[in-house]
């Protein structure tokens, strides 16, 4: 580890390589008690090259716009010889600033903060997760049935403990920005019902059963979590979900119930049914409403 870096400064570039690209907004989420802080950090680890920034425009037409920040090939080196992360782990999944998929990647690291807000309001869960970037090797689940698509790479894999009951509940998430066909007859066409269908596999094979050991806990099965970007998305794949048997493991939402109650309120359509009322990924007894705190 470089003299001059404290173990804080390893903590925000291990963060930011977990997550890839973060807002100052989600910097501040996941370690500052202010933006103003966050900034000030960030433009120091800028200043010795090992964080790069770039602005994206404001979700309003009025609001400044904001710095996004991801780690450099100097910081991913840094991370590397103090042993936080893997000698062999590839850039390109770190270092890479793609603006054409921002908005999705944006949106599963909403994902991950909401699950890191969920600690913090119940200290008797635990959330384990591999990073979509760090750990992205692990990430790719073959298929035994290969006509449909040979492997399967979810948007983000979870798990969830209650660390009093001592029960863990697999997840796997899957973002949607409403740009994916839903449905088509053509084979090389990768579309949603295709990943429902290729879940099902997962499901049937146990082949998820991987991920006891990166992710230390047994599971006897998962759900497959899809959030959707607007609620009319989300109602297209819920009607999608309905269509296909066998699909209670597959749960929906959209990005603004998500901001409005949290991850672990009762916002989740089960198997796309809508007529049967809305579910929490904890269960009737432990569901909970709370919003992100602000920070300015």
């Amino acid at each position: 580890m470089r003299a001059d870096l404290t173990p804080r400064d390893i903590e925000i570039l291990k963060t930011v390589a977990e997550y890839r690209i973060l807002t100052t907004s989600q910097l501040t989420l996941l370690i500052f008690p202010s933006q103003q802080m966050a900034r000030k950090k960030v433009r120091e680890l800028k200043a010795v090259g090992l964080l790069k920034m770039a602005e994206r425009p404001s979700d309003s037409s009025t609001g400044r716009p904001e710095s996004i920040v991801c780690l450099t090939s100097l910081g991913l080196k840094v991370l590397k010889d103090s042993g936080e992360i893997d000698a062999g782990t590839t850039g390109d999944q770190i270092t890479d600033l793609d603006f054409r998929s921002l908005g999705h990647q944006l949106l599963v690291n909403w994902v991950w903060i909401h699950l890191a807000q969920l600690v913090r309001q119940r200290s008797y869960l635990k959330v384990d997760f591999l990073s979509p970037s760090i750990d992205r090797g692990r990430y790719e689940i073959s298929l035994p049935d290969s006509r449909i698509a040979t492997s399967i790479i979810p948007d983000g894999i979870f798990s969830i403990t209650d660390t009093r009951q001592g029960k863990s509940l697999l997840f796997f998430l899957e973002v949607d920005m409403g740009t994916e066909t839903l449905s088509s007859s053509d084979t090389k066409t990768t579309d949603i019902r295709k990943k429902i269908l290729s879940y099902q596999q997962v499901f049937r094979a146990g082949s998820y059963k991987q991920f006891e050991e990166n992710l230390p806990a047994p599971f006897r099965g998962f759900r497959t979590l899809f959030v959707a970007n607007t609620e009319a998305r989300s109602l297209q794949l819920c009607r999608l979900v309905r269509s296909v048997p066998t699909t209670n493991f597959i749960w929906l939402t959209d990005q603004n119930s998500l901001f409005k109650s949290g991850i672990s309120a009762g916002i989740w359509t089960k198997g796309g049914d809508t007529k049967s009322g809305l579910h929490s990924i904890l269960g009737v007894s432990q569901s909970f409403e709370y919003q992100l705190p602000l920070y300015k």
